[in-house]
């Protein structure tokens, strides 16, 4: 029999209900006679609770007896501003950096960049600024040469600090990727962070991607099946999977993936922006810009304007697709070529996109390492910008599947 729907069946379902610890609510059932019950005696027992009687609870209860601070509880307050320790920041850029937003990886790079100043043998504080800055170039919110500088710097310091920084690894093995288009030292050094941590998810994930765009698709979807089940929290890593499937043109399984992490965290842009692609290739555009859309309004950057500007063409919107290019060339800020040259192909405009390809090649852009198998690139196969970029990049051959 399946639970009550508006059953909490743990301390810490219970938790997440009002946001709040384990031990909170341990203190309200004890002090402010919150409704749990018990299957057991009390020193070992299932615990469970209904919602209905939680919130009927919650909406009794005086907010003064509810948010009382316990003195002794509470952490000694700090002293200064230089009380927070490279440690301190090391997590603080972690938890910025797990999520994914443009901001996110931004903040994360300057707080792992204050705890190097503040200590600049701190290894780990040095890897998380590496991690950091190679995410946030293959964002392209801005050209991506200088910051996949930064984050080799940071990178090989932390080596030299100490070799077995796992994260520092996993970074060079972007990197090599993404700025060096190698792919052997890109498996190389994931495959060194692997074997300080077997259970480095973010290694593995990114070992996938190396092995994703060489072709190797069967192996590349099992790296980052993996990943998925050493973090099944990790929305970003769920969202991989759905990535990797897309570029292996197997749309229905990408949506449902893509789906299923959209209904865990509505908010969760990366979601979208994946999505949106799918649905184009399966020709669902009214779906593809209704989640461009949400994409761009939850991480406003002119990655997703671009984007956008690709969906509005594939659903026949030129005059809006055209608009929002003009705006692009207008803005001053740095638009990816890459997704500018997405938005013409899709308008039909084969020199304009060609022009923008070669721009995304002398940019270093990561995203040319998908254009063998991106379907937006359909229509330039048989141009000669495409063929020269592909002989330039110098992809391994395909991996026949």
């Amino acid at each position: 029999m399946d639970p009550p729907p508006d059953l909490l069946d743990s301390w810490k379902d219970i938790a997440n209900h009002f946001g709040r610890t384990v031990r909170t609510v341990q203190r309200w059932e004890q002090g402010c006679a919150m409704p749990v019950h018990r299957h057991g005696h009390r020193e070992s027992s299932t615990v469970y609770a209904f919602r209905s009687e939680l919130e009927a609870w919650w909406l009794s209860r005086d907010a003064r007896e509810v948010f009382q601070p316990d003195a002794a509880a509470l952490p000694p307050l700090r002293q200064g501003p230089t009380d927070v320790s490279p440690d301190d920041l090391y997590v603080m850029a972690k938890d910025e950096w797990n999520g994914r937003p443009l901001n996110g990886i931004r903040c994360s790079a300057a707080l792992a960049e204050q705890a190097t100043k503040i200590d600049p043998g701190h290894g780990p504080s040095h890897a998380m600024l590496a991690q950091a800055g190679v995410v946030l170039a293959t964002y392209n919110a801005e050209p991506a040469a200088p910051l996949m500088a930064k984050a080799r710097e940071a990178a090989l310091r932390a080596i030299e600090i100490d070799e077995e920084l796992e994260d520092a690894h996993t970074a060079l093995g972007l990197i090599y990727l993404a700025a060096d288009w190698d792919w052997d030292a890109s498996e190389q050094a994931c495959r060194r962070a692997l074997e300080i941590n077997p259970r480095n998810a973010t290694a593995r994930s990114w070992l996938g991607l190396s092995r994703l765009t060489r072709g190797d698709f069967e192996r590349a979807l099992i790296d980052v099946r993996r990943a998925e089940q050493l973090e099944p929290d990790s929305l970003i890593i769920r969202t991989h999977v759905g990535w990797f499937l897309y570029h292996m043109r197997r749309y229905s399984e990408a949506l449902a993936q893509l789906e299923r992490v959209m209904a865990i965290d509505p908010r969760y842009w990366r979601a979208y922006l994946n999505a949106a692609f799918c649905y184009i290739a399966v020709g669902r555009t009214d779906d593809a810009l209704r989640s461009s859309e949400m994409a761009l309004a939850l991480n406003d950057y002119t990655v997703l304007h671009a984007i956008t500007a690709r969906v509005h063409a594939a659903a026949g919107r030129d005059d809006e697709a055209r608009a929002m290019l003009a705006d692009a060339g207008a803005s001053g800020r740095y638009y990816s070529p890459y997704y500018l040259s997405h938005a013409w192909a899709a308008l039909g405009e084969a020199g304009k996109a060609s022009s923008e390809l070669e721009r995304s090649f002398r940019d270093r852009e990561w995203h040319l390492l998908f254009m063998r198998e991106d379907t937006a690139l359909d229509t330039l196969r048989n141009h000669p910008t495409y063929d020269s970029i592909m002989g330039r990049i110098g992809f391994p051959s395909a991996v026949l599947r």
